[in-house]
């Protein structure tokens, strides 16, 4: 198991006995154990809320594989009946989790203020799937599942109100989703901007004050929608690197310009590894990489600004340097889409204003009785404000492939 090695270091059932709680300080158990006295002990013990009987103990002297508060599950070792908080459990991967995780045998609890479903109501859409009341929710949980879930409906920014259900619970890991995750939403206009940036930061860091003060061992689980695994832009798109091959012409720049240009790799190497990774998430960057990996950067200071270096992440980690992710497009402009084993051309234009609509409103479906036959589906409320502008479209299309459009 990935975790089976891990220890009560990681464990959010102990307490640790001492003046400082030194993961607080953001140090590894491998650099605590470097801070030793004249006789090499560290004297960092730690108390388990489960196991009283054990007193004081090394924190790092009983794994999860060892002790029998874990079990062990087939996504690695699991806390028997962990207290699991979900902020958001509302939302479509909220909901999800939290009946995943209680059918794995967590004790899930969880908040939401229906942010998502007062947002789809404000402009005036609707979800394409149904989705229940929360009180229909948590009758199907229990009823089919056989969970009790104790939801409580607030605001993560009322912070009494949130730290009183935290003491209630007293949760050991908390999932947080209370976030929103549309950028589009965002920047409607300078309220809209405004509430995000309120909800989004300001709630988190109440979360984390809250958290300090009340259950400072619990873990903080933070998502967003990212992929785990790191993918390489090649001729063909983006690709995982697992499924690259050498034949895959990749992105590449130089020094000396920022010109994109694509060159078949000089070889793949694949190594097993462990140690430190260097993880940066945010509007800019997604990385995650080993410390000996290079990038270009800049150094953040006013003479040298402009000039680019070529630097390892273990030599700039700490250091302020601007990353260097602006690039030069080579390429021209496609004046007409031809689709694919045809040789009808649709004007770019009009293919790229169908394609946004596909991507984020439609689906394929495939008929079993014709193998070759699909039908796309582009859902929307008859009386949406969109709704013309997409009939205007779907005109066009037709007319260009020399077919009748019926409306029904």
């Amino acid at each position: 198991m990935h975790n089976a090695h891990c220890t009560c270091w990681n464990c959010p059932a102990i307490n640790l006995a001492g003046k400082v709680d030194f993961r607080a300080c953001g140090q590894s158990v491998s650099q605590i154990k470097k801070q030793t006295d004249e006789s090499g002990e560290t004297h960092i013990m730690a108390e388990c809320k489960r196991r009283p009987d054990l007193g004081l103990f090394d924190p790092t002297s009983i794994t999860f594989k060892e002790c029998p508060e874990w079990k062990e599950t087939p996504y690695g070792y699991l806390l028997k009946d962990m207290r699991v908080m979900i902020l958001g459990i509302d939302g479509y991967l909220g909901w999800t989790l939290a009946l995943w995780l209680g059918k794995l045998g967590c004790r899930i609890s969880g908040v939401d203020n229906y942010s998502r479903r007062n947002w789809v109501k404000e402009r005036g859409s609707h979800t394409i799937v149904p989705i229940s009341r929360m009180t229909e929710r948590l009758h199907a949980a229990k009823e089919v599942l056989g969970l009790n879930i104790n939801f409580r409906e607030l605001d993560i920014l009322d912070k009494k109100a949130l730290a009183e259900f935290i003491e209630e619970e007293k949760p050991e890991a908390i999932v947080h989703y209370g976030e929103c995750p549309s950028a589009p939403y965002s920047m409607i206009d300078f309220e809209h901007a405004s509430y995000v940036q309120n909800n989004n930061v300001i709630g988190t860091l109440g979360l984390l004050f809250t958290m300090h003060q009340h259950i400072p061992e619990t873990s903080l689980i933070k998502l967003g929608c990212y992929d785990d695994k790191t993918e390489i832009l090649t001729e063909d798109g983006w690709k995982l690197f697992e499924d690259l091959k050498e034949e895959d012409k990749v992105a590449t720049r130089s020094k000396d310009d920022r010109k994109v240009v694509f060159k078949n790799s000089n070889s793949i190497h694949k190594y097993d590894y462990k140690g430190k990774m260097y993880y940066q998430n945010n509007g800019r960057i997604d990385l995650c990489v080993t410390p000996n990996h290079r990038m270009f950067t800049q150094k953040r200071s006013n003479d040298n600004y402009k000039e680019l270096r070529l630097e390892s992440v273990q030599d700039v980690e700490g250091q302020r340097r601007v990353y260097d992710t602006g690039l030069d497009w080579i390429g021209y402009n496609e004046d007409y889409f031809i689709v694919p084993s045809t040789d009808v051309k649709i004007p770019m234009g009009l293919w790229v204003e169908f394609l946004g609509w596909y991507i984020s409103e439609g689906h394929i479906n495939k008929r079993k009785d014709r193998p070759n036959n699909y039908r796309v589906v582009i859902k929307q409320n008859i009386n949406g404000e969109n709704t013309e502008d997409l009939e205007e479209l779907l005109k066009d299309l037709a007319e260009r492939l020399g077919k009748d459009l019926k409306k029904t």
